[in-house]
């Protein structure tokens, strides 16, 4: 069955939204020593991270296009809306954020874009207190699980982390150095997903030195010329694709080790419609790209 135009709009849509992606990605990084030229703190932030504020406005830019093309009545338009606005705050644009949060309203996002108007505000006042925004967070999920079945062991698990929070200086809540995906040990599917994401992404840029520093000892015989006549051998006779986004997480599988968090299928935008399966497994405190399996299925 051909596709419908909303399905053609929603794949354009995807496809740009995942440049946009990749750019905010390369505007962010850590708070650690004097930033480079073009780099600023973070005006949302500005304890935990620098941002170059130029490549999140080419991330803004491939929003507002995605958001162009796609249907207004599609899930993934109010998506794309919100991630503009974060973009926005995390700017320090605070008046377009808002604007972006209002537009929001009766959508499935209308919740989370009140909490972004709210803290708009503490913002422009000065008074955004990060602290009280978890302590409000932990309160209105511990309301909405409590008296279901099977919550009370979750309930217990997070009263405990909100009592490590209050042992903490409020300077330390919101404003420690951000983890990155490589340094957290918990069991993060996110932060893995965001990790095969980075190490796909480093391919796509045809930085096959920077995506060899992400795999696993497992891995080690794997030179930057093997990756790239692996991942190029896919694109014979077409256009090297430019975006790429996780489609799918594989959670269980016969051969998983008990350091593997997942496998992550991700598909590449491509006349083909390509994709690269890593399995993202813990290297102690880092996380590592242990297994790669070329093409699709």
């Amino acid at each position: 069955m051909a596709d419908t135009m909303d399905d053609i709009r929603r794949k354009a849509a995807s496809a740009v939204f995942a440049l946009g992606q990749r750019s905010a990605s390369k505007g962010r990084m850590e708070a650690e020593g004097s930033p480079k030229a073009g780099w600023i703190r973070s005006p949302g932030d500005p304890a935990c991270s620098f941002i170059h504020p130029a490549k999140l406005r080419e991330a803004l830019a491939y929003y507002d296009i995605a958001i162009s093309i796609i249907a207004p009545s599609d899930p993934n338009a109010s998506f794309t809306i919100y991630t503009k606005a974060l973009l926005l705050e995390e700017l320090g644009d605070y008046a377009d954020a808002e604007a972006a949060y209002r537009s929001l309203r009766d959508t499935r996002y209308e919740s989370p874009a009140q909490l972004g108007l709210k803290r708009c505000a503490q913002r422009r006042a000065g008074g955004y207190d990060a602290q009280a925004e978890m302590r409000a967070g932990f309160d209105h999920l511990a309301q909405t699980l409590r008296g279901r079945p099977g919550a009370a062991d979750l309930l217990a698990a997070m009263q405990h982390v909100q009592e490590a929070l209050t042992t903490l200086p409020d300077s330390r809540v919101g404003q420690a150095k951000a983890p990155t995906p490589e340094t957290l040990s918990d069991d993060d599917e996110e932060a893995a997903s965001a990790f095969a994401q980075r190490f796909v992404d480093l391919l796509l840029d045809r930085d096959y030195a920077g995506a060899r520093q992400l795999l696993h000892a497992d891995l080690s015989g794997l030179t930057p010329d093997d990756l790239k006549n692996s991942f190029e051998g896919l694109f014979t006779d077409e256009p090297f694709p430019e975006s790429a986004h996780v489609f799918d997480a594989l959670r269980e599988w016969p051969a998983k080790l008990a350091s593997d968090v997942a496998s992550f299928y991700v598909t590449i935008e491509s006349e083909n419609a390509e994709a690269v399966s890593v399995i993202v497994t813990r290297d102690g405190s880092a996380l590592k790209v242990r297994q790669i399996e070329w093409g699709r299925p």
